[in-house]
Order: C-alpha cells, then structure tokens, then sequence
C-alpha cells in the first residue's frame, strides 16, 4: 500500500501516521515493512505486509471496507500529527 501527501507535507510527519497505523491494525498479527520516500514531490510511505503462511491463524483479507477503514485511520493519525487530514474516497467517474 502506498500513503501519500501533497508536496511540502512533512514526511516525519506522514511516516509516524501510518507507522501509528501499523501498530493498530497490524501488531502482533501480520509483520510489515515501511519506507518513507522524498524523491518525489509528493512525500510517500510504502506499506508491505507479509502474507500468513499456511500454519499461521490470521488471514489478511483486504476489500473495500477495509480500505476505507484504513483510510479514516490514516486520517485519524495524521490529525493527531497536526497535520489536516480527510478521509476521501476515491470513485469512479459515472458515465
């Protein structure tokens, strides 16, 4: 999962966001990785989170409510950065 801001957000800033997030959703259920990136304009973290294997209780099912949970808590966590945040969604333009 890739989260991003708007060019000059601050990445220390959109970095401990979604590593807050991390530990809510992810602690203690699924290992994951983080990478902040500043290559770019638009400062961005890489999320990568390790698929449970076969013997492991926990599966990692991802629809769209999930998404959109994890996207209020984004929200939620850089609100508490102080940084202004709103969880918006993304929808396909209708035709």
């Amino acid at each position: 999962m890739i989260f991003s801001m708007p060019a000059g957000a601050l990445p220390q800033r959109l970095l401990t966001a979604v590593r807050a997030l991390a530990r809510q959703e992810f602690d203690g259920l699924h290992r994951y990785a983080l990478a902040v990136h500043t290559d770019e304009p638009r400062p961005h973290v890489h999320m990568v989170i390790r698929a449970p294997r076969d013997n492991e209780l926990v599966r990692l099912n991802i629809r769209k409510p999930q998404l959109r949970k994890w996207r209020e808590g984004f929200a939620h966590h850089l609100l508490a950065q102080g940084v202004a945040a709103q969880a918006m969604w993304w929808r396909e333009p209708q035709q």
